[in-house]
């Protein structure tokens, strides 16, 4: 598409979709009480490879759950879960799992998901943490994840065009909170920020969101792929928008 000379071809870098956003249970189960683990099974994601393997040549590899570039608050420099798999097989040891462990992911039946559980079965087989693919009807698997009838689960997420609409993900209890995941400092941070127009406090509290996060291990996302699209050269006045094209003006040369 991108060679065909009758064609306009974009890329939206802010917008499109995270995939392999995953979670694991904080409430029962081998994860809980056990950071070690959790972090051991962070480190082992070669998120590279995974943006290299899946995201068609324009995805990259996403480290921060549900924030994305251009988001208020998002900082590259905070800490992140980069693929050391000889890390995580000492952190599996250090939480006295050095002969491995058993565990089964939860994924929706469609093939972004399972294309995905397949290469991190293969990264985390690697490192010791024997996993188990459960591939599930759409509705199958929210009924199972809400029941926190799981030890992991991962879902698709798109990036939001405020940093604040981030709370319906992440804030205990909270609509699209598919893995339960809760911090009640988040919750805190999330109505600070929403408390005032000042975009550096709001900034501030965004990022020791993202913090701690990345101190919890309880969530953490694959690759980013972005939002494309393509028309005919004729075609005029096409905006590309956050969330996709913007046709009021639209009127064709020809």
């Amino acid at each position: 598409m991108t060679g065909n000379p009758n064609l306009v071809y974009q890329v939206n870098p802010f917008y499109g979709r995270i995939y392999m956003t995953m979670g694991l249970n904080q409430t029962k189960g081998i994860f809980k009480d056990n950071l070690k683990l959790r972090q051991a099974a962070l480190y082992a994601i070669n998120r590279e490879a995974l943006a290299k393997t899946l995201a068609l040549g324009i995805g990259r590899a996403h480290y921060y759950p549900y924030w994305n570039e251009g988001m208020l608050g998002y900082d590259a420099t905070l800490p992140r879960y980069d693929f050391q798999p000889d890390k995580a097989k000492v952190l599996l040891k250090d939480a006295g799992l050095g002969s491995g462990v058993d565990v089964t992911v939860s994924v929706i039946n469609r093939p972004a998901d399972t294309n995905a559980a397949q290469v991190l079965k293969s990264m985390w087989d690697a490192v010791g943490i024997r996993t188990k693919l459960e591939s599930l009807e759409r509705l199958a698997w929210i009924d199972k994840v809400k029941a926190l009838n799981y030890e992991v689960c991962f879902w698709g997420a798109g990036p939001a065009a405020d940093s604040d609409i981030n709370r319906t993900y992440l804030a205990t209890g909270a609509p699209s909170n598919w893995s339960s995941y809760s911090n009640r400092r988040i919750d805190q941070l999330f109505d600070e920020a929403g408390s005032t127009y000042d975009t550096q406090k709001r900034g501030r509290a965004y990022k020791q969101i993202q913090q701690l996060m990345f101190d919890d291990a309880l969530l953490t996302s694959g690759y980013f792929l972005p939002g494309t699209s393509s028309y005919q050269k004729y075609v005029k006045g096409l905006i590309t928008a956050f969330s996709g094209v913007d046709l009021k003006e639209i009127w064709l040369d020809k």
